[in-house]
């Protein structure tokens, strides 16, 4: 009886393995396919200054900007969740030296430069970082304050019907990879500090007192009292510019910069900033791949993004050095010919002739606006084949 009852249970585990293993039919639906894997470029959130609140809008990484104004959105928004109350602020200072420096120091990406010098958005930051003129005996610090209030986030979200069945690539043309899915209100004060010194060596002094090495960045919450006392030995302008609230003091120069800056702080925090319709609003842009029926991002889409931020930065780095630091040494109409007469007037050809073109040719590759038919990037053969550092040596002792 035991054998029969142990060979009847051995027949049944065979039969519940060969069941299990596809060899009978099944009740249990198939399993979902997995989510696709988000690519590494999507999975930090982008921040960009705006004074709408604008929730659901498309953006666009390969351009790296946020879709045109007539752009539909993809997703439906039904509720909305205040998910950060606090009050928070940055203070930092960079040393600059020239306008790409200062872009930088206050938040300014190569590609939002790009933008605002092609005339495709007007970046209003861009515009006035790219305003001011440097002097090597000046040392120039970037000043810039952030208030942040409340953040907002988007719930409830979902594809539209419209959105729906998309191939990758159609979906991308449409709607881009991410969508505006939260807001964070709060106000901003980006300046610059030009203070006047007299030699070079008495330059580096004062930027050795103030730690304010080259691209060097100090973050804090004010200026030390031993800065102050070290800047005010000294007659220094300033400029400034504030988004989200109105400075009441317009007066500007070393002895005002500071209280300028207090006066700055005090107003921000005290003031209403509950709504985005009246700060400004740093509006975060998220990717689709939570969302149900999303297709993914195209093949290459990754690479795409890359290059064209590499683009980016290359055309900032070449148009400033043709437009700024080496015009100021270089001929730019002067024919070959013109160059022989001058000290290294050989060498100077060369790297005046190569950067240029290599600017003409990125400048042109920038500006294409179809993001999925971006071309590689052109190589510039000549200008790569000169060194770096002795093409920032010559552009500073071209004799």
């Amino acid at each position: 009886m035991a054998q029969t009852l142990c060979s009847r249970l051995s027949c049944i585990l065979l039969m519940t393995c060969a069941c299990s293993s596809g060899g009978g039919s099944s009740s249990q639906p198939p399993s979902p396919p997995p989510p696709p894997e988000v690519p590494a470029y999507l999975r930090e959130a982008v921040a960009v200054p705006s004074r709408t609140d604008g929730r659901g809008h498309p953006y666009d990484s390969i351009l790296a900007r946020a879709m045109s104004s007539g752009s539909t959105n993809a997703v439906e928004i039904g509720g909305e969740q205040r998910v950060d109350t606090s009050i928070g602020s940055r203070f930092v200072l960079t040393r600059v030296e020239r306008s790409e420096d200062l872009a930088r120091a206050i938040g300014v990406t190569a590609t939002a430069s790009v933008d605002e010098l092609f005339g495709v958005s007007a970046d209003a930051k861009a515009t006035w970082a790219r305003s001011h003129q440097f002097s090597s005996n000046w040392l120039s610090i970037a000043v810039q304050v952030q208030i942040t209030g409340p953040r907002f986030r988007a719930t409830q979200v979902r594809l539209k019907d419209a959105a729906r069945g998309l191939s990758p690539e159609a979906f991308y043309g449409r709607y881009g990879d991410r969508f505006a899915s939260e807001v964070q209100t709060g106000a901003e004060l980006y300046g610059i500090l030009q203070i006047q010194t007299s030699s070079q060596q008495d330059k580096e002094d004062l930027a050795a007192s103030l730690h304010m090495t080259y691209s060097g960045v100090s973050v804090g919450v004010e200026f030390t009292s031993q800065q102050v006392e070290a800047i005010r030995k000294y007659q220094a302008t300033c400029n400034y510019q504030s988004q989200g609230f109105v400075v009441l003091s317009k007066s500007c120069d070393e002895s005002s910069f500071t209280d300028l800056l207090d006066e700055f702080k005090q107003n921000a925090q005290a003031g209403d900033l509950s709504d985005p319709t009246k700060t400004l609003a740093w509006v975060f842009y998220t990717n689709y791949y939570e969302l149900d029926g999303y297709p993914g991002v195209p093949a290459g889409a990754a690479d795409k993004v890359a290059a064209r931020e590499k683009g980016a930065d290359d055309f900032t780095l070449v148009h400033g050095l043709v437009g700024g630091d080496l015009a100021r040494y270089y001929e730019s109409g002067a024919p070959q010919q013109a160059y022989a007469a001058l000290p290294h007037g050989d060498r100077r050809w060369i790297v005046w002739d190569a950067l240029r073109r290599c600017d003409d040719a990125l400048k042109a590759w920038l500006g294409q606006t179809d993001s999925l038919a971006l071309t590689p990037q052109p190589a510039c053969d000549d200008a790569a084949a000169i060194d770096g550092f002795a093409l920032v040596r010559l552009a500073q002792s071209p004799a």
